[in-house]
């Protein structure tokens, strides 16, 4: 009785080690997933400019502006990760009406009224791409964000159309913060509302 009950006490120890591996093995592959999943963020992105418009040739000059959100999604874009579809990059506010602020103050600043009624000038600008990609590769990853606003403007006499694409990469060997990702949106689609401010054929359209 002795011998055989020795077996069974090493059977039985044999089976709770490997159930206790299978165990760790399961925990080990949630602690895995979980350290690789990564979080959503939702950042503010404010439009700003060091840009001026040329001052208005004559005091009265109405331009009706207009700021529209023509992206296919709001959605900025994915971090990565395990889980890239939850892990989203979204914007807090309404990054259109900001920079239709931003505009109509610059325009003010350089003596237009900005309003609908009775009109000079008609502004049209499209928010066209704000978008942000990640690859990650073995030891860093790649960040890429891209900006494309377009442009209509129009008088009695005629109209311009201008495009104003910008894009930047950026390397980073640890995990980008939200502020990191704000300041980067920022960077570039502040390129591409500069270049548009400062376009000369814009200033003549505005001047003629």
């Amino acid at each position: 009785m002795g011998i055989f009950a020795s077996v069974r006490t090493r059977e039985q120890s044999g089976e709770s080690c490997m159930k206790l591996t299978r165990i760790l093995s399961a925990l080990g592959a949630t602690l895995f997933l979980a350290a690789c999943a990564v979080s959503p963020q939702e950042v503010a992105i404010e439009p700003s400019s060091g840009e001026e418009f040329p001052s208005a040739d004559r005091s009265g000059m109405v331009v009706n502006l207009s700021v529209n959100d023509r992206r296919s999604s709001t959605d900025l874009g994915t971090l990565g990760g395990t889980y890239d579809e939850s892990a989203k990059l979204t914007a807090s506010n309404d990054i259109a009406a900001d920079l239709r602020a931003l505009l109509t103050t610059k325009l003010e600043n350089a003596g237009y009224t900005v309003s609908s009624s009775n009109a000079d000038f008609t502004m049209r600008v499209n928010l066209n791409t704000l978008r942000y990609e990640r690859e990650t590769g073995t030891v860093s990853s790649e960040v890429r964000v891209v900006s494309e606003l377009d442009l209509r403007l129009e008088d009695a006499r005629g109209y311009l159309e201008r495009s104003y694409r910008s894009a930047q990469n950026q390397t980073r060997v640890t995990r980008p913060t939200a502020d990191n990702n704000r300041e980067f949106l920022e960077e570039v689609l502040n390129s591409s509302v500069d270049r548009l401010i400062r376009d000369e054929r814009v200033h003549t359209f505005l001047r003629r």
